[in-house]
């Protein structure tokens, strides 16, 4: 449990702004947020394989990043508020299942599933070489979903903003349950 201070390093339990570190060595690779539902993070790293960090909703102002020689993949099952602009940075591959609210942009580097339900009003933007990911959710957010920068957007759900792709990036729509639903629009080589 997350508010259990022999679960960290530090020997405390985080505290509103945290950054949150799970390291490579842990005792348990299933952390559940037991902290109250919203709880203020900075920033998450995951330098193990296998977590799975599930509970309780947080609000996230600094992002994600798996990363390190001994780093995933992991999975996020808890719903997230990003409550700034940020990035969720991996090399290895990242599941983010729970709920997802864009109050700001979110740009995703690296190979990451999202089937958790997005919403908010903010862009969800898909960048870099080797990047894929793959949006597999309904979404009731109108911020648009972007593929830009060489990113590979694979998109199976339906979505009430944009969708947009640039000329130098690749957006698959798959599935028959793929919509853009009234007020969504969908663009090919990026909006004017």
């Amino acid at each position: 449990l997350w508010s259990s201070p022999g679960s960290w390093v530090e020997g405390a339990a985080p505290v509103a702004g945290s950054d949150l570190t799970f390291p490579s060595t842990a005792v348990t690779f299933n952390p559940v947020n037991d902290l109250a539902s919203g709880f203020q993070i900075t920033e998450i790293e995951i330098e193990g394989s296998g977590y799975v960090l599930s509970g309780n909703k947080i609000t996230l102002s600094n992002g994600i990043d798996l990363y390190g020689t001994s780093a995933g993949p992991a999975a996020i099952s808890l719903p997230i508020t990003f409550s700034a602009s940020q990035f969720v940075n991996t090399t290895k591959p990242l599941t983010l299942s729970g709920a997802l609210q864009l109050n700001n942009a979110v740009t995703a580097i690296g190979p990451i599933t999202i089937t958790g339900a997005l919403s908010g009003t903010a862009s969800l933007l898909v960048q870099g070489s080797g990047t894929v990911v793959d949006v597999h959710t309904t979404s009731t957010g109108t911020g648009s979903i972007q593929a830009q920068s060489v990113g590979y957007l694979k998109f199976n759900g339906s979505h009430k903003g944009p969708l947009s792709v640039q000329s130098d990036s690749t957006m698959e729509v798959t599935g028959s349950a793929t919509q853009i639903l009234a007020s969504g629009q969908f663009y090919v080589g990026g909006k004017d």
